[in-house]
């Protein structure tokens, strides 16, 4: 969600410093520690960074989100770490493998470009990889997503959103010792960390809080506060963004990113440049009104620069 919805254009503009997205899909905590790990090492001194957390992918075991992704994102060792830490021998020779050889990697979408062929179709998603790599790069690593008139506020009853309102919620416990690694590595450089409780479709925060969910999460979250003195945390879940702004019940279009993003460059602003002191649970800043007043390329429109010729690479 912070893919989608932080965007470092907006943030630069307001908050005048330079910004960027890292986020992953799906970026699990073992993800998100490695990443702010290698980028420590590699000399970045960052003013603040920015991470949600999201608490449905917290219960989640990341070993199982993340194993197409692992074996392409980490190193022999830091694979060798995660399944030490882990327990898990059979995931060390899993990743190991699809490492080495992109096609046990791969194998999935190998099948369906063969059945494709067989069927005188084509699997291929070249033109969706190409667009995506350019909304990425003319937003710093976020991506914008276009509206979607068909969304109107509703949870479905399949897929993965059953799994957000499953109480007594509980993290992963995988995903815990990561994001404490995460934390302490900000802490030991006084990085501050600003936590973003990310805003939802109304219907996913009001099932929330009426099974407790929120009340859950919330304590655990809680309980980070009160151990890290240089974490602050920017709760969205109050705004009621209505669900014109979001593309499904958890992922904001392009208008509510504007929204979000001129919320939170505020929070940074007055803590980063204002030196403001005050609470650390702090509510985001509803800047609803304002959400035509940054114009920011979203996926369709990259797509169709690029069948119109703009920011074409050779190879």
């Amino acid at each position: 969600m912070v893919k989608i919805g932080v965007q470092p254009r907006v943030i630069r503009r307001k908050v005048g410093k330079s910004a960027y997205n890292f986020a992953l899909y799906c970026g699990s905590a073992p993800a998100t520690y490695t990443m702010f790990r290698r980028a420590i090492d590699g000399g970045a001194r960052p003013a603040a960074v920015v991470i949600d957390f999201q608490p449905e992918l917290l219960m989640g075991d990341p070993m199982k989100l993340l194993n197409r992704v692992f074996p392409e994102l980490l190193t022999a060792r830091e694979t060798f770490q995660l399944c030490r830490d882990a327990r898990d021998a059979a995931r060390f020779a899993e990743f190991t493998v699809a490492s080495i050889l992109p096609s046990a990697r791969k194998r999935f979408e190998v099948r369906a470009a063969v059945v494709a062929a067989i069927r005188g179709e084509s699997a291929s998603v070249r033109d969706k990889l190409l667009a995506a790599r350019r909304n990425w790069k003319v937003h710093n690593g976020a991506e914008v997503l276009p509206k979607n008139p068909h969304y109107r506020g509703e949870v479905p009853e399949a897929g993965a959103y059953p799994s957000m309102f499953w109480v007594p919620w509980r993290p992963n416990e995988l995903n815990r010792l990561y994001l404490e690694k995460f934390l302490d590595l900000a802490a030991s450089r006084k990085i501050p960390v600003f936590w973003t409780l990310q805003p939802n479709a109304a219907e996913v925060d009001a099932r929330r809080e009426k099974v407790g969910y929120n009340a859950q999460f919330g304590a655990f979250v809680r309980h980070y506060l009160a151990k890290y003195p240089n974490l602050i945390v920017v709760d969205g879940r109050h705004v009621n963004y209505p669900h014109q702004v979001f593309t499904d019940p958890v992922h904001l279009d392009r208008h509510g990113a504007v929204a979000f993003s001129l919320g939170l460059a505020d929070i940074l602003r007055a803590r980063l440049v204002d030196r403001t002191e005050g609470p650390r649970w702090v509510a985001l800043p509803d800047h609803r009104g304002e959400i035509n007043s940054i114009a920011l390329e979203d996926h369709d429109e990259s797509a169709i620069a690029l069948r119109a010729g703009e920011g074409m690479t050779r190879r």
